[in-house]
């Protein structure tokens, strides 16, 4: 770098630091740190948009994968229920709720915010729950074959499921991003 260059930026930077101060209005500091406070503790019903947003998207591939009580959006035969008869009928009922939650929360430990993965956990079985039973009322509006003990063998199979695959999304994602 010439010398020309540094003395006028060093001259610049005096004057800069020199310079007079201008104070922030107060409503303006105030907002700044409202967003900082919010953006570092999300609500938890934007935490659950979120993960219903996420889930919406993984509802469309799980449903192409695996029928959830006789829905199926894409393809034909039994799809992933192959894997999981052999356990027996709520056997499979179970691991398909688990698979059809579980891939969604999956993705949401993987791609959420380091903040709204702390907000998910602190309340992670009222989230998963209510996820849960966001699904099972889909379900129901897409007139689906529905029988109580095949749906509590489900919600059973989603929360485990949506646990489990929560921690391990988030495991993961700590260990690509080191957060």
């Amino acid at each position: 770098m010439s010398s020309k260059f540094l003395d006028e930026t060093n001259r610049e930077f005096e004057e800069f630091s020199n310079g007079e101060s201008a104070q922030v209005p107060l409503a303006v500091t105030e907002r700044i740190f409202k967003r900082v406070h919010d953006d570092l503790n999300p609500n938890s019903f934007r935490v659950f948009g979120r993960i219903s947003l996420v889930h919406l998207v993984a509802a469309v591939l799980t449903l192409s994968l695996c029928p959830q009580f006789g829905v199926r959006l894409f393809g034909g035969g039994l799809g992933l229920m192959r894997l999981f008869l052999p356990f027996g009928t709520y056997g499979c009922t179970a691991l398909c709720g688990a698979f059809f939650v579980g891939t969604s929360l999956l993705v949401s430990g993987l791609v959420l915010r380091p903040e709204e993965i702390r907000v998910l956990k602190s309340h992670r079985w009222l989230q998963v729950a209510g996820l849960t039973l966001l699904s099972l009322g889909a379900f129901v509006m897409a007139d689906a074959e529905i029988v109580f003990g095949f749906a509590i063998t489900w919600i059973i199979g989603s929360l485990f499921g949506g646990i489990s695959m929560l921690e391990i999304g988030s495991w993961l994602r700590s260990k690509v991003h080191g957060a």
